[in-house]
């Protein structure tokens, strides 16, 4: 009996046992500190000697696609991208349909399906690299994904959170007594992807549906004076470029922890809480033709934001998740460990009182140590893709079909940092005319 207690609380351990998030900022300094002298090539390099620090590979694609993408090779970003997406989605399906016993696992170690914020800002990014490639359709493909992605998922996490409340329900009767539930704006759409699915409905000609992301854009957008009406129909005779700018860094995730109670059962609570990252102060990104015209960008998305939002809509799934299975094996684990001490005591009850004593404090710290072995292994699920931007800034200009000089500047309270973009064709030829440019600081 006293060995079945024993596999019992040790089976209980290796459910839930935790892996690691990969390796941390601290960790990826060298990375960070490339990427902020400009060197995209050489940031590569330092995150591809860290592969094997990630536990779960689908986050290293994702984090190197994201670079790849920074360092202006499309077709090599698409490859990693790709994949990276189709895994993530199977991910995703799979922890939305996700059984009870499921949820005696960890976040942490399941398979990593991505936040949602997440998944838009890779097919966004994706869709950048195809029109950059000029096949617009596969631009199209992405953005359309994105819209889906982004509709499925707030039916998802609301049918799976009130659930997951039907469970808990059944051993508390106010299981949201150690969290204030954020209240959250509408979270079905990313101005990113609004913004992409206008130039394309615009390149194709579609005036239409180009006013309607238009208009969600006046609603949507960090700064709504980003958008023009010319977006969506350039002037007779000009032609439409627009500029895409990322800065900084996207807010990283931190775990929350609570010890609750409930019928003298006392467990270990966790949840991922999002918190922003020194970024340079982005004071003016200025854009400059060679014909003369000058602009300023605006923000079109703060993506930090974007997390919040995203994380706030998780965080009742998360908390309930981990309220349930923080409770289940608790319960159990202190019933095993319970029956383990009544059997210690019960073999020292015809020993020595000295020694009977010292083997009573023994089998306590013994009982003790092994519920807080368990209460150590509820860890929350902060595995994230770490290079996505903080802010995406977006304008545009119209100009005579012809090739075209850009030199886009971005002011910082440290200086200035410019990007030239040379010898760019603007045309009307059913793809849009961008320029992507990069400030990570």
């Amino acid at each position: 009996m006293k060995r079945l207690a024993y596999i019992a609380l040790c089976l209980i351990i290796l459910l839930t046992g935790c892996a690691t998030s990969g390796p941390s900022t601290r960790e990826q300094a060298s990375v960070y500190t490339a990427l902020r002298s400009g060197d995209i090539e050489q940031a590569l390099v330092e995150l591809e000697s860290m592969q094997e620090e990630y536990e779960e590979p689908v986050v290293y694609e994702a984090d190197k696609a994201i670079l790849t993408f920074y360092a202006n090779r499309p077709e090599d970003s698409i490859s990693l991208i790709a994949p990276a997406l189709d895994t993530m989605e199977y991910n995703s399906i799979a922890s939305f349909s996700e059984s009870i016993e499921g949820l005696l696992v960890n976040d942490n170690v399941k398979a990593y399906a991505g936040s949602n914020y997440e998944n838009l800002y890779l097919r966004g990014i994706n869709a950048l690299n195809y029109y950059l490639m000029g096949d617009a359709e596969g631009a199209a493909v992405e953005i359309r994904r994105a819209n889906i992605i982004s509709r499925d998922y707030q039916l998802n996490i609301e049918e799976q959170t009130n659930w997951l409340e039907s469970l808990v329900l059944a051993f508390t009767p106010n299981p949201f007594r150690y969290l204030t539930i954020p209240e959250v704006e509408d979270y079905t759409t990313s101005a990113f992807i609004n913004y992409l699915s206008m130039l394309m409905y615009a390149s194709m000609g579609d005036s239409g549906n180009a006013s309607v992301d238009y208009r969600t854009l006046q609603e949507t957008a960090t700064d709504p004076s980003v958008v023009s009406e010319e977006d969506t129909a350039a002037p007779a005779g000009k032609s439409r470029v627009n500029f895409i700018g990322f800065t900084g860094f996207v807010a990283t995730k931190e775990e929350v922890s609570v010890i609750a109670e409930d019928g003298g059962v006392f467990h270990k609570v966790v949840w991922p809480h999002v918190i922003d990252r020194p970024n340079a102060d982005i004071q003016r990104v200025v854009v400059e033709c060679s014909d003369g015209q000058r602009i300023e960008l605006g923000v079109l998305e703060d993506v930090s934001e974007l997390a919040k939002r995203n994380m706030a809509m998780d965080t009742s799934a998360k908390y309930l998740g981990s309220y349930y299975r923080g409770y289940t094996k608790m319960l159990a684990a202190q019933s095993a460990a319970e029956e383990a001490y009544d059997l210690a005591m019960d073999q020292l009850s015809g020993v020595n009182p000295i020694l009977r004593s010292a083997g009573e404090k023994a089998a306590r710290v013994a009982y003790e140590e092994a519920l807080e072995a368990v209460d150590s292994t509820e860890i929350a699920d902060t595995r994230m893709a770490r290079f996505l931007p903080d802010k995406v800034w977006a304008g545009g200009m119209s100009l005579t079909p012809g090739i075209y000089d850009f030199t886009i500047t971005y002011v910082t309270s440290e200086g200035s940092f410019t990007a030239v973009r040379e010898d760019v064709r603007v045309a009307n030829d059913g793809e849009p005319n961008l320029v992507v440019s990069t400030c990570l600081r």
